[in-house]
């Protein structure tokens, strides 16, 4: 089932839904097929139930801005593309005010899907991998 694609700049643009322990949030992840990990802004981590300075688990990554050593944490449930992914692992990455978006949507959650671009019709073809 295509949907329609709204590329902004070149840029896709996926409404995420993160399903946390507390409360639910709703974000608009930059699709980024360069990123390995997904990451959230570490505000919305917390307001999830999550407790990136408490997580044992980091990971370096590397920003325009250099070398980031970040907390991962679990998101219980994410919805996106129309389905359901359970215990995924983000890190908890703030972008600077000059990013396009609050977070990104990276390989650890694309490689879950088949993904098909077709930029001259402006439609993108999502299923399960």
């Amino acid at each position: 089932n295509p949907r329609p694609l709204k590329p902004k700049d070149n840029i896709l643009f996926v409404e995420t839904l993160f399903l946390g322990k507390k409360n639910t949030f709703m974000l608009t992840m930059l699709l980024d097929t360069g990123a390995f990990m997904t990451t959230i802004p570490k505000e919305v981590a917390i307001v999830l139930g999550c407790k990136p300075a408490q997580s044992r688990k980091r990971m370096s990554i590397i920003t325009a801005s250099g070398n980031r050593s970040v907390a991962l944490v679990t998101i219980p449930k994410i919805q996106c593309f129309g389905y359901e992914l359970t215990n995924v692992e983000v890190a908890c990455l703030d972008l600077t005010s000059q990013s396009v978006a609050v977070g990104l949507l990276g390989l650890n959650v694309l490689d879950k899907f088949k993904l098909t671009l077709n930029f001259p019709h402006k439609r993108l073809k999502v299923s399960r991998g």
